[in-house]
């Protein structure tokens, strides 16, 4: 949780799953 995280949290602060964000 680095930096997938770090992108999903810009893009969708309410649910980022690692999984998806990264994909």
């Amino acid at each position: 949780m680095v930096t997938p995280t770090f992108f999903g949290v810009m893009v969708r602060p309410v649910t980022n799953p690692p999984e998806l964000t990264f994909g």
